[in-house]
């Protein structure tokens, strides 16, 4: 090409477009490697996309997808991590952050997050009974009572709150409220 009176760029000026390009590009050219089956290109994009736009919750979503897709469930959980502490109050990134956690130190976690969930969606199902498994299985009635007391108020038609609630009587001997 150089002797064709076209130069060659250099690889510093290469370098130089590529950090001009914004994240859309970078999360475009990730969607193409992730088309051709091309996914530790599309997570080198996808990081690229993050880099020109950390704050960016979709970018990391989807780079969470990938690694765990390439069973990097550590990097998954860290970008998890970051996302719950980034916007504290999004109940999505905070449900994404409790599914990935999966060693007995993290479990520790759980309580204060399913806890922070129903505070911001109170009708959430799956987190209630999460959280009341979590509490029977540690042998704590009394807060299993009380979760599920608040989940068959907060969904009253929701025959599975009164289920659990009828069992956690039944556990801790009240046997005349089991049967209502």
């Amino acid at each position: 090409i150089q002797g064709k009176g076209i130069p060659l760029q250099s690889s510093e000026n290469l370098a130089r477009e590529e950090s001009q390009l914004p994240a859309t590009y970078f999360y475009l050219e990730s969607r193409r490697h992730a088309q051709n089956d091309e996914i530790p290109q599309a997570i080198a994009s996808l990081e690229k996309a993050i880099e020109r736009d950390p704050e960016s919750a979709f970018l990391k979503r989807d780079l969470i997808r990938f690694y765990l897709e390439q069973k990097n469930d550590e990097q998954a959980l860290l970008l998890a991590e970051i996302l719950a502490e980034q916007d504290p109050e999004n109940v999505d990134n905070l449900l994404l952050l409790v599914r990935l956690i999966k060693t007995p130190d993290q479990e520790s976690q759980l309580p204060g997050l399913l806890n922070k969930i129903l505070t911001l969606d109170p009708g959430n199902k799956e987190t209630y009974l999460r959280l009341g498994k979590i509490f029977m299985d540690n042998g704590n009635l009394p807060e299993a009572l009380d979760l599920f007391s608040r989940m068959a108020e907060q969904l009253p038609d929701y025959y599975v709150a009164h289920f659990y609630l009828g069992e956690t009587h039944f556990l801790m001997n009240h046997l005349d409220l089991a049967e209502l």
